[in-house]
């Protein structure tokens, strides 16, 4: 976010772009000028405020898309990789599925490091889920 030159309207086709994709996630990050590149030298630098601004409304996209698609994901079952720590919120185990999302399930510690089979259950916020050992 934040090019040299970055208009108003292309940052805006941006988000128009964004909004008609099917997208679970954003990775937004900031322009910054690095000394010896070419870009540190281009003209027409957004300024800093508007790129904070911009960051902002893209990450908060992100937090709708990540829900969005976390909810879609509801009933599914996927494989997931039991890690060897618990969650810390929870004390449930936790693993993450192929497409990202974290699932929270209740099970013995002899699970742990262990692939399992889980059924999708309620969206927890973000991309973390609960789930059921299938």
């Amino acid at each position: 976010v934040g090019f040299p030159g970055e208009s108003e309207r292309e940052f805006s086709d941006t988000v128009a772009l964004l909004n008609d994709l099917p997208v679970g996630y954003l990775h937004v990050f900031p322009f910054s000028p690095r000394p010896g590149t070419p870009a540190a030298d281009f003209p027409d630098p957004v300024p800093p405020a508007v790129i904070t601004q911009r960051c902002n409304l893209l990450r908060r996209m992100s937090a709708t898309f990540r829900e969005k698609f976390s909810r879609q994901q509801k009933g599914r079952t996927e494989i997931i990789r039991v890690e060897d720590q618990r969650d810390r919120m929870t004390g449930l185990l936790k693993g993450v599925t192929a497409n990202y999302l974290t699932v929270l399930v209740q099970g013995d510690d002899a699970l742990k490091n262990i692939d399992v089979s889980v059924t999708i259950g309620e969206c927890l916020g973000g991309l973390r889920v609960r789930g059921e050992i299938a």
